[in-house]
């Protein structure tokens, strides 16, 4: 496995990242999701799809999308996709739903979102009440055939995986923002917080053998999460730039935990 001197990247954005890793260790697994294993020039493929999906729907750089799917591996793709084109993520919760749900969507100026069949009837019970949305994306693959009602406009997610594996080449810089991640709302409506693609990364002082988590977080190594994408998906950056693996599951399943981590051999899981 080669290493990615994160600090010789002249512009360390998220799918500049995913880009230089995908040349450098192309055929080496990335994700294990159920019984599918990706690897990085996979990755790399469908993130490249799903980025020009978004282009042909109108999103533009700076626009915001909010994301509102189950564990799966297209919550990662379109993340990554949004990357390559300067779109900004915001992730939502699965329970999210009314004041809450619908709080989030104007607030973060949203004008697309891609949702999840099973999160229809939420999501139409605020439609009325959201000022922006223009595009609305749905996945409806784990449904049964003649139970979905879309809604009128709409498209389907696979639609956007059809569109061109080419990279984008859209200007994205690594101060631009890359997402904004709100609160559950615990104490009162959801507050958004902006993040960015990656500062200026120098180059490491200390050797790799100081690192104290060097013996669980090593290349190769599983990382295995149960928790909904919208919680940890910064975990995922982290163990990518470390050539490490993730492994997930579609749900929380606490009688199939113990399970999954030995079926994906975990090093650690959270």
């Amino acid at each position: 496995m080669s290493e990615l001197r994160l600090w010789e990247l002249e512009n360390p954005s998220l799918g500049n990242l995913l880009e230089a890793k995908a040349k450098l260790d192309g055929n080496n697994t990335i994700l294990l999701f159920e019984d599918q294993k990706v690897t990085y020039t996979e990755f790399d493929d469908r993130a490249n799809r799903a980025a020009n999906g978004l282009l042909e729907l109108g999103v533009k750089k700076g626009d915001t999308v909010c994301l509102w799917l189950p564990n799966c591996p297209e919550w990662l793709y379109l993340w990554f996709g949004m990357a390559k084109i300067g779109a900004v993520l915001v992730p939502v919760l699965p329970g999210l739903s009314g004041n809450h749900l619908a709080h989030l969507i104007n607030q973060s100026d949203a004008k697309t979102i891609v949702l999840d069949a099973s999160f229809l009837s939420a999501f139409d019970a605020v439609a009325k009440r959201l000022k922006k949305i223009k595009n609305i994306v749905v996945e409806a693959r784990a449904s049964s055939p003649g139970t979905v009602s879309l809604p009128q406009g709409s498209v389907l997610l696979e639609t956007l995986f059809d569109c061109s594996a080419e990279s984008p080449q859209i200007g994205v810089r690594h101060p631009d923002v890359a997402c904004i991640i709100y609160t559950s709302g615990t104490t009162g409506l959801p507050k958004g917080l902006v993040t960015r693609h990656f500062p200026p990364i120098p180059k490491p002082t200390t050797p790799a053998s100081s690192d104290p988590y060097a013996e669980y977080f090593k290349p190769g190594a599983v990382a295995y999460m149960c928790y909904p994408l919208a919680t940890w998906f910064g975990g995922f950056v982290a163990w990518f730039v470390r050539d490490m693996v993730t492994a997930f599951s579609r749900e929380k399943r606490y009688d199939r935990f113990w399970d999954d981590a030995r079926r994906y051999n975990a090093s650690f899981f959270m």
